[in-house]
């Protein structure tokens, strides 16, 4: 897992970067969030995977987070999760981004123990808006 972040870390232009972590840390939220039960073991993992980022962001991690974790809230709460996670994945051009998304969705999702029915629709739905085909 640490091999394929700092791949990631590697590509594409510094402002590029920037954004599409923003996007995995709100992808990543969002399947923390979408089973209505936020365990201290996926927040741990999401953390985790954030202070080991450099970032170069316009806010902190820790700020930028915790606005994520609102608009993530709100799609929910307003059943906008797909226009949400939409949005969001127009923001991973770097296919690397695409692939390693579907990865740390998955570990986010099985981190505690168990993989709910809203995030395995949510898993689906992500696998189908970025056309993986997994092998």
């Amino acid at each position: 897992m640490k091999k394929i972040v700092q791949s990631i870390l590697e590509s594409s232009n510094p402002e590029l970067q920037q954004k599409q972590k923003e996007a995995l840390l709100a992808i990543a939220t969002l399947f923390s969030q979408v089973d209505g039960k936020i365990r201290l073991s996926e927040q741990d993992y999401i953390d985790i995977w954030l202070n080991g980022l450099e970032w170069n962001g316009k806010f902190d991690r820790q700020t930028t987070h915790k606005l994520i974790i609102t608009q993530s809230r709100t799609a929910i709460e307003n059943n906008n999760i797909e226009k949400y996670l939409i949005s969001l994945i127009d923001q991973l051009s770097d296919r690397v981004y695409q692939d390693f998304v579907i990865t740390f969705a998955k570990y986010v999702s099985e981190i505690d123990g168990e993989v709910a029915t809203e995030e395995k629709e949510l898993l689906a739905l992500l696998t189908k808006l970025l056309n993986y085909d997994e092998h």
